[in-house]
């Protein structure tokens, strides 16, 4: 007589499965309205530069939270340090849009009191997008 043991999943399926999750938990973000400001309890993104709005706003989002390692994943050192010369911490950004007047050079814009954040950004989709100048101009 055998004593059947009980079958445990294959390893690779548990680690696709968890692969699959953290995927989907890093791509949440949506493209729904993101006007809300923003506080230091900001979740901060960790997936990848796929786009210049998710580029931009995981760079945003690491600088409110105070991470620059964060947001050095989708910007220039130089726009890292430009950045954070000031604290995220109390920033009220409200996200507007992403555009401008060359398609391949996008600029993204976000309002807060008292004046305008405008980001440029440099890659494609397919290599991704990262942030590369930023211009903090007074209303």
């Amino acid at each position: 007589m055998t004593s059947a043991l009980p079958r445990r999943p294959a390893p690779c399926l548990v680690v696709v499965a968890i692969g699959a999750a953290l995927v989907a938990v890093s791509c949440s973000g949506g493209s729904g309205a993101h006007g809300a400001a923003r506080t230091a309890a900001t979740t901060v993104p960790t997936g990848s530069c796929s786009t210049p709005t998710v580029a931009v706003r995981a760079v945003v989002d690491a600088w409110i939270a105070g991470d620059r390692a964060t947001a050095g994943r989708c910007a220039t050192p130089d726009a890292v340090v430009a950045l954070f010369a000031r604290s995220g911490r109390s920033a009220a950004w409200t996200f507007q849009s992403c555009d401008g007047p060359d398609p391949g050079v996008p600029v993204c814009t976000f309002t807060y009191p008292g004046g305008i954040g405008r980001l440029t950004l440099h890659g494609t989709e397919a290599a991704g997008w990262s942030v590369d100048r930023v211009e903090l101009v007074k209303a």
